[in-house]
């Protein structure tokens, strides 16, 4: 086999695990965080406490929502902050991998509901299961998206493996029934 060919078959086989890496990177360095509706909802993952700053000063939301199952440094730090400057602190703590409790889905969109145009800032550690719940919840009952639509944002594209995390969807189906928008 030529240099070429081994070249060529390295690079077919490289390809794929260069294109994660990046993927990976991306997310990280951006703090896996979009914003919709002119800055109303913002979703990420736990940000740094400088980036978290800039956020916040930056779309200047009225609630930072906390989906952490436990109260760590970061959220402490986000609860301070948040209270010096006068925006409302929740914890909603959310399990990864579980169907949140009827309770905590009322409480997490009656938020929404509240704070829908005043500016929400949601997150769980890594933005990719908790908070693509949550997304998936404003969009279906704060922008009357379709199940289907509000589905999307539990993909992938945020970082969330429905393989390794099922209930997430079945989490969102289970909100949809319950028809509390």
């Amino acid at each position: 086999m030529s240099l070429l060919h081994s070249s060529i078959i390295l690079a077919i086989f490289m390809a794929p695990a260069v294109a994660f890496l990046t993927y990976v990177g991306v997310m990280y360095f951006t703090g896996n965080m979009w914003v919709y509706f002119d800055g109303k909802f913002i979703r990420s993952a736990q940000l740094s406490e400088k980036k978290f700053v800039r956020v916040m000063a930056k779309y200047q939301p009225k609630v930072v929502i906390s989906l952490r199952k436990s109260e760590v440094v970061e959220n402490e730090f986000e609860r301070r902050w948040c209270e010096s400057f006068g925006i409302s602190y929740f914890n909603i703590p959310l399990g990864s991998n579980t169907v949140p409790s009827d309770k905590q889905l009322q409480i997490l969109n009656s938020l929404f509901g509240i704070y829908r145009d005043h500016g929400i800032y949601v997150h769980c550690l890594g933005g990719a299961d908790r908070t693509s719940l949550a997304s998936a919840i404003y969009h279906l009952s704060q922008q009357g998206k379709s199940v289907e639509e509000a589905e999307k944002q539990i993909s992938f594209w945020f970082g969330h493996m429905a393989w390794k995390k099922p209930n997430m969807r079945k989490a969102l189906g289970y909100f949809a029934s319950k028809n509390w928008n």
